[in-house]
């Protein structure tokens, strides 16, 4: 089942040229997922119950044209068939026929009291009817590494505003954390980020970032240098 939900780009969503950010696209997408689990009793309240928690663990995106602010857009996401302990999402975002923004993402089912991935049941899988075809194809994505050097770094504070309901650093957020090493209006038509690790209040984050042939790779490690996130940008 494709499930589908309408938004305005709003001025919160647009950059210095009113251009919709990626952090309003992926604000859009967390969005329809939630609604699309809402619709079939197994949003946040839900599994919460049940001692479990959605978890993000992927995201790539990639941008044919930005919405503009005022647009009204066409938000479709639907799950894909698997047969392993993670659950693939994907997502588009459409104005009339046309497909500005497509992208994959994948997903684990927490559970709460021993940090565990559950395994999704058929009857969950079922219910949110998978559906065949792909945004992206998984099979043309390659594995994201750890670079063996980063010409750039910064220290960033993780504010308590950046903590969200897991009681860690919202996935939005780690596109703020990148932007201390970006130019103002500096933006990319596909991005990938892969979360290793969550990042919480008090934690002490460098951002790193290295240019390579037009890609800029950007590392969100913690105070023992291990990785928390990779993400890249071309």
């Amino acid at each position: 089942m494709i499930f589908k939900h309408k938004f305005e780009v709003g001025l919160d969503d647009v950059n210095l040229n009113y251009k919709m950010t990626d952090r309003a696209i992926l604000r859009c997408f967390e969005e329809i997922a939630s609604k699309h689990s809402d619709s079939i009793q197994n949003g946040l309240e839900d599994i919460g119950a049940q001692n479990l928690t959605w978890i993000l663990i992927e995201w790539t995106v990639d941008i044919d044209m930005r919405p503009k602010y005022g647009d009204k857009i066409s938000v479709r996401t639907w799950i894909k068939p698997s047969l392993t302990r993670y659950i693939y999402r994907d997502f588009e975002i459409r104005q009339g026929s046309k497909v500005c923004v497509r992208a994959t993402s994948k997903w684990a089912i927490i559970n709460l009291k021993d940090k565990t991935i559950a395994r999704a049941s058929k009857e969950l899988l079922d219910a949110y009817q998978p559906e065949e075809n792909e945004a992206i194809p998984t099979y043309s994505l390659g594995r994201l590494h750890v670079l063996e050097k980063y010409d750039e770094h910064r220290q960033v504070a993780i504010r308590k505003s950046d903590i969200d309901i897991n009681q860690h650093v919202n996935n939005l957020n780690y596109l703020h954390l990148i932007n201390e090493l970006m130019d103002f209006g500096e933006q990319f038509n596909h991005f990938r980020i892969i979360y290793k690790k969550e990042v919480k209040y008090g934690d002490k984050i460098t951002v790193c970032r290295q240019n390579t042939d037009g890609t800029a790779y950007f590392l969100i490690k913690d105070q023992n240098d291990q990785p928390r996130a990779i993400i890249e940008c071309r």
